[in-house]
C-alpha cells in the first residue's frame, strides 16, 4: 500500500507501508489464543479449587445462610467441571461459563440479604442481586456468542466489587473490628477473590481482542502509529540536500560495487520519539530514488517503509532555508518531513 496524500512522514519501521488487509490484522491479535498457558484452560480448575476448598474450610450447619453459602461455591465447582469438560472450549464459551457461576451464586447469597431486619443490609442485598442476575445475563450471551462486549460484565463486576467494600465500610463503622467482619464474612471476603481474578480476565488481550469494537480500535491505532510519526520527525538540512543531490549527480553517496543492483546508497538518521535511519538507494537502470526506513544503523529492516522517491518539494522557501519539504512517490502522492539545522550552521 502506499502512502496517502499529505500525511505525516512514517517512522515506525516495524510495519511502514507494508500494512496488511483488515482480517490479517485481526488474525494478528486472535493469535494471543496460542499462548500455552490459556485462559479457558485455566478458569476451570481454579473454579473447582476455589469452590472445594471454601466449602471444606468452613464447617457445615444447618443454618440457612450457610446452605446458601454451600449452593453458591457448589455452583462455582458446576460451572467449572463444565469448561473443563467443555469440548468447544474456547475463551468466549470459559468467561461466559465463569460470569454465569459468579452470578448465579451472589444471585443466591442475596437471598439470605433481603430476609434482613436492616432497611440498609436489605437494600444492598436487592442490589446485589439485580447485579447478579445482569451478570448471569451477560454471562449467558458471552457463551453463546451473542454478544462479544465485555463491558457489561466488566461494569457490573466493578459495581459489586464495590458494593462489598460499602458493607465493609459500614459494618466497620459500626464499631465492628476488621478481624471479627472478616471471620463472620469470610463468604464475602473469599467471592472478592474470585471478583478480582474476573475482572483480570476480562482486561486481558485474549479476552479484549475479541470485542468487535476493541479489536477495530486497536487495528486502527495499530496501523495509525506503524504508518505515520509524530510532527516532530525531522531529518538535517544537510541529510536532505544530500538527498536531493542523489537524484541527479549523487555527489557524497558512497559507491556500491559489489555487483548488486544498489548502484549508491547514503544513510540518514530521521529523529523524532524514536530514531529511525532512512536507507537511501539508487538502483541501477532505475529511475528515481528507492527508501527504506529501519529500526537503526545495522540495516534490520523488517516490513519497514519502502517507496520510490522521484522528487522533492519546498513547502516554504527553499531548500536552504525551508521548514518542511514533501517526498513524491513515482505515483504522485506525497510525505510529509519536517526539516532542522543543526546549531552554528
Amino acid at each position: 500500500m502506499s502512502f496517502d496524500t499529505d500525511v505525516d512522514f512514517p517512522i515506525a519501521p516495524s510495519l511502514g507501508f507494508n500494512i496488511q488487509c483488515y482480517d490479517i490484522l485481526i488474525d494478528r491479535h486472535m493469535k494471543l489464543n496460542d499462548l500455552p498457558f490459556r485462559i479457558e484452560y485455566l478458569l476451570g480448575p481454579v473454579m473447582i479449587a476455589f469452590g472445594i476448598l471454601s466449602i471444606l474450610a468452613n464447617p457445615m450447619d444447618d443454618t440457612f445462610s450457610k446452605w446458601l453459602y454451600v449452593l453458591s461455591r457448589v455452583f462455582v465447582i458446576i460451572f467449572g467441571i463444565a469448561i473443563t469438560l467443555d469440548p468447544r472450549k474456547n475463551i468466549l464459551r470459559a468467561v461466559g461459563l465463569y460470569a454465569l457461576a459468579l452470578g448465579l451464586g451472589r444471585a443466591v447469597r442475596s437471598v439470605d440479604s433481603l430476609t434482613s431486619d436492616s432497611d440498609i443490609i436489605f437494600f444492598i442485598g436487592f442490589v446485589l442481586l439485580i447485579l447478579g442476575l445482569n451478570l448471569m445475563y451477560g454471562g449467558v450471551t458471552y457463551f453463546k456468542g451473542t454478544s462479544k462486549n465485555a463491558t457489561n460484565m466488566t461494569i457490573t463486576t466493578g459495581l459489586i466489587i464495590l458494593a462489598y467494600f460499602f458493607m465493609m465500610i459500614f459494618s466497620l463503622s459500626m464499631g465492628i473490628a476488621l478481624s471479627d467482619y472478616v471471620a463472620d464474612n469470610y463468604d464475602t471476603v473469599s467471592f472478592l477473590v474470585m471478583y478480582s481474578i474476573f475482572i483480570v480476565v476480562l482486561m486481558s488481550d485474549e479476552v479484549r481482542a475479541n470485542d468487535p469494537m476493541e479489536r477495530i480500535y486497536r487495528n486502527i491505532s495499530w496501523i495509525e502509529s506503524n504508518s505515520h510519526t509524530d510532527g516532530s520527525a525531522s531529518i538535517s538540512r544537510e541529510d536532505l540536500k544530500l538527498i536531493e543531490r542523489g537524484l541527479s549527480d549523487k555527489f557524497g553517496w558512497k559507491m556500491m560495487n559489489d555487483g548488486g543492483p544498489v548502484e549508491a546508497e547514503i544513510n540518514v538518521t530521521m529523529h523524532g520519539e524514536t530514531d529511525s535511519t532512512m536507507i537511501v538507494q539508487k538502483w541501477k537502470d532505475l529511475e528515481g530514488l528507492f527508501v527504506s526506513v529501519v529500526l537503526g544503523p545495522n540495516h534490520s529492516f523488517i516490513q519497514g517503509l519502502r517507496f520510490n522517491l522521484v522528487a522533492i518539494r519546498t513547502e516554504n522557501g527553499t531548500i536552504d532555508n525551508c521548514d518542511h519539504v514533501r517526498l513524491y512517490s513515482g505515483d504522485g502522492k506525497s510525505a510529509r518531513l519536517r526539516i532542522y539545522s543543526p546549531k552554528g550552521k
